[in-house]
């Protein structure tokens, strides 16, 4: 699997998020590799209703409510998303958040990559994560 992070580029937002996932689409097809496009909460339904397979790039830990400006993971999996990056660099979560997010994930049916910035952190997730 390779993951391509669209981020909050230019180049991919809105319809140029299309334009770089059928640029995804095509690599993966020619070489067998399963490429993830990681897209803003925006492009997701508007690709996903276009047959593209992504997933988002933040989940928040919110339930239903008043919630504003934050990512609901019911609405990432209703708009059509397979799954989740969490802690990137960018939006790092406290472990315990990411443990959460990861049993909403599981129980919503949406797959989780999580990121951790050294080995040492990743060992620390681990075993609060198990």
């Amino acid at each position: 699997m390779i993951f391509v992070n669209f981020k909050t580029y230019q180049e991919g937002t809105g319809r140029e998020a299309l334009k770089l996932a059928k640029v995804c689409q095509k690599v993966s097809q020619k070489t067998s590799l399963e490429i993830i496009p990681l897209v803003q909460a925006v492009d997701l339904f508007p690709l996903t209703k276009q047959g593209f397979s992504v997933w988002a790039q933040h989940l928040d830990d919110i339930e239903y409510g008043p919630n504003t400006g934050q990512v609901l993971p019911e609405a990432v999996l209703a708009a059509g998303a397979k799954g989740t990056l969490l802690n990137h660099s960018e939006n790092k979560m406290p472990i315990p958040m990411v443990k959460s997010l990861l049993a909403r994930g599981q129980k919503l049916g949406l797959k989780t990559l999580v990121c951790a910035e050294s080995v040492e952190e990743a060992k620390e997730m681990v075993n609060e994560l198990l």
